[in-house]
């Protein structure tokens, strides 16, 4: 099934208003790998797949609610899939677990467009290892690789591609 095959149905059933549907992707493109000379493209952003830089942990999302997610609208909020567990878990009036600390927030502000800018501070681990840590605009990086490159990568912007 297609994703326009998903969201006719559920205007079909009228399901839609009551929907929230999120495109979203757990990391970057794979630049490089074994098989092929390159993969996808983090356009601008440096690196991809398996590293900490931003073309590795920085991408896009979607979300999809009439009436609820304002549409043809841009956020630079900063959020992570982590964050879905406690925006769905509140959004289904459940309660949280009581028994642990929860590395996500609740964001449905962020979606609606209400308030919120999002989560302020993200650590990076791969396992137990702290690799990197964003804090607002800023991002130090303690380990670039999350497995060893054979080669920094870095696409030139396209207006420096030359015909």
């Amino acid at each position: 099934m297609s994703v326009g095959e998903l969201l006719r149905t559920l205007k079909e059933l009228q399901l839609d208003k009551n929907t929230l549907v999120i495109f979203t992707s757990d990391n970057g493109p794979t630049i490089q790998d074994v098989h092929r000379e390159s993969g996808g493209s983090a356009g601008l952003l440096y690196e991809g797949k398996k590293t900490t830089y931003e073309g590795g942990m920085r991408v896009p999302a979607i979300a999809w609610w009439p009436g609820t997610v304002p549409a043809n609208q841009t956020c630079e909020a900063l959020a992570t899939t982590m964050d879905l567990f406690p925006t769905i878990i509140n959004l289904a009036k459940a309660p949280l677990p009581a028994d642990r600390k929860l590395d996500g927030v609740d964001i449905y502000p962020v979606l609606t467009g209400k308030k919120g800018k999002g989560v302020d501070l993200v650590f990076y681990y791969n396992q137990i290892d702290l690799y990197a840590i964003r804090k607002g605009p800023g991002k130090c990086i303690l380990r670039p690789n999350l497995l060893p490159a054979k080669k920094p990568h870095c696409p030139r912007p396209a207006a420096a591609v030359s015909p």
